[in-house]
């Protein structure tokens, strides 16, 4: 098991890869995001971080997945497949603006809609499964 203290979008990076990892069938730790506020919390705007409001200081497409590397092998295909489900573009498809998005230059999302969109990961993620080595849970509040 590997526990990650943050469920900001570090942490969600993290289980995202482990999702894939074994979603490519290669062996993959078990991850809990610990965090005693709310998931990505401090990109919402909520929690004195940030107001939410300020543009993402990076492109978003540097989201979860990126770089996208290959290096798993002959899986890395595979692995990169299931890491761009997890991506800004997709959310943006999922939520249909994503045409809007590319239609307005492609700008930088708000700290709160990258709240939102980190935030989505763990709402849409599948449920883990506890028997099955590779899963990830979500784990929120103090523990």
């Amino acid at each position: 098991m590997l526990a990650v203290v943050g469920a900001g979008p570090k942490g969600i990076a993290i289980a995202a890869k482990a999702r894939a990892l074994a979603a490519a069938g290669l062996p993959a730790p078990r991850v809990v995001l610990v965090d005693r506020g709310e998931v990505a919390g401090n990109w919402s705007g909520r929690q004195g971080y940030t107001n939410g409001l300020l543009p993402l200081g990076t492109p978003p497409e540097k989201d979860v997945g990126y770089p996208y590397p290959a290096s798993w092998g002959a899986a890395s295909a595979d692995v990169a497949a299931a890491m761009a489900e997890f991506s800004w573009q997709r959310h943006l498809i999922r939520h249909g603006v994503y045409g809007d998005w590319v239609d307005r230059g492609r700008m930088r999302p708000a700290h709160r809609q990258w709240s939102a969109y980190s935030s989505s990961l763990v709402i849409a993620a599948p449920d883990p499964d506890p028997a099955r080595p590779g899963n990830t849970s979500i784990t929120e509040g103090e523990q």
